[in-house]
């Protein structure tokens, strides 16, 4: 597979559990601590998808997906929304301001890998890495 992926977390421990699973699945994984790091990550090089916190220091989530969305050379880059903000107004505002998809913390490793796969357009993702699990 080998898809790259950039995680986006203030989080260090989430960061590396995350890193484990998604490069155990055959992810190559990038990672960043705030949305300003993200952001320079991002003109270094380009990910197939991001996983996007909302609360952290510096640049938020929600901040950096609007440069993300505002950049012509990254504003095609799926962004996937992980975060514990999980009221409908976050939510429809992650939307609104172009998430791909939206993920609520505690997830589920099965619901990470589907909407990365809904994201990527690999629908059947979960069964093609079932052994792996």
């Amino acid at each position: 597979m080998g898809h790259k992926v950039l995680i986006v977390d203030d989080n260090t421990d989430l960061r590396v559990i995350l890193r484990r699973f998604l490069e155990k699945n055959g992810f190559s994984v990038r990672e960043a601590a705030n949305g300003r790091r993200a952001m320079e990550q991002l003109k270094q090089e380009r990910p197939d998808i991001v996983l996007l916190d909302i609360m952290m220091p510096e640049m938020g989530g929600i901040e950096a997906l609007q440069a993300i969305r505002k950049d012509p050379k990254l504003a095609d880059i799926p962004v996937i929304m992980v975060t514990a903000k999980q009221e409908d107004a976050d939510v429809l505002a992650g939307y609104d301001h172009g998430a791909d998809y939206y993920v609520t913390k505690p997830y589920t490793n099965e619901q990470l890998l589907h909407s990365i796969g809904v994201v990527l357009g690999k629908p059947n993702l979960l069964d093609e890495l079932k052994v792996s699990r």
